[in-house]
């Protein structure tokens, strides 16, 4: 009888795992196709190794340098008259709320991530 319970304990164990992989193997996938949409975004930060914005606490962006605006297709003047939600995949609005919110309860100091970012021509985000 322990025989059978193991091989049902390690079956779900198998099944488990390959779920995750399944999760995994998707999300692998959606990064490859957000990189294959937007293979202007290397060319765009060719030569510049700092891009910088800030945000006020209304959401809305106070500084960008000129890296920043070329990197999604906007001038420093129209930057200025976005949201960072304008520049966030649709899939990263939660989390970056999420560590936002995090440094403005005092969690937190500073926040860094990657994020898959939507540029001034992508359809994906209404931007």
């Amino acid at each position: 009888m322990g025989r059978i319970y193991e091989n049902g304990s390690l079956y779900a164990e198998l099944l488990q795992h390959a779920s995750e992989l399944d999760l995994e193997v998707a999300e692998h996938k959606r990064a490859e196709a957000a990189l294959r949409e937007n293979k202007t975004v290397p060319q765009r930060l060719r030569g510049h190794e700092r891009c910088d914005g800030l945000t006020d606490l209304n959401h809305r962006f106070v500084r960008a340098n000129a890296a920043f605006a070329r990197l999604f297709g906007y001038s420093e003047s129209e930057v200025l008259r976005c949201l960072w939600v304008d520049v966030t995949h649709p899939d990263d609005v939660a989390k970056s709320l999420a560590l936002r919110e995090g440094l403005l309860a005092g969690r937190a100091t500073s926040s860094r991530w990657k994020s898959v970012t939507s540029t001034k021509t992508d359809t994906s985000s209404g931007a």
